[in-house]
């Protein structure tokens, strides 16, 4: 009987201090509820930059590829342009002992 008294008395209390802290409480549990909003928005803008990530890491992957093209046509453009020097060199050796030859003709 003495223990259901004191668990009464402590109801009692609890509920003094609900009374008394109620406003506290609410006010708690409001900002409580403003930052769970906030931390839904935040994850929402996470989400979005996710995304974003996404969708550069895919345009940085086709400029990869692009660039690696460019790369092959580079090395295609300086092969192409060795022989064409090889092939200039050559024919101005060519010229050069066709001037030859014409010059000798003429002396004859």
């Amino acid at each position: 009987n003495g223990l259901k008294k004191h668990l009464l008395e402590i109801e009692k209390n609890m509920d003094v201090c609900r009374r008394e802290h109620a406003t506290e409480i609410e006010m708690f549990q409001l900002r409580f509820e403003e930052k769970d909003i906030e931390l839904e928005k935040s994850l929402e803008k996470c989400k979005g930059f996710a995304l974003e990530i996404e969708q550069l890491q895919v345009a940085a992957q086709e400029a990869n590829s692009e660039l690696d093209g460019l790369k092959v046509s580079y090395v295609a453009c300086n092969d192409k342009l060795a022989d064409v020097s090889e092939q200039n060199a050559n024919n101005e050796a060519l010229v050069a002992q066709f001037k030859d030859a014409h010059e000798a003709a003429e002396d004859m």
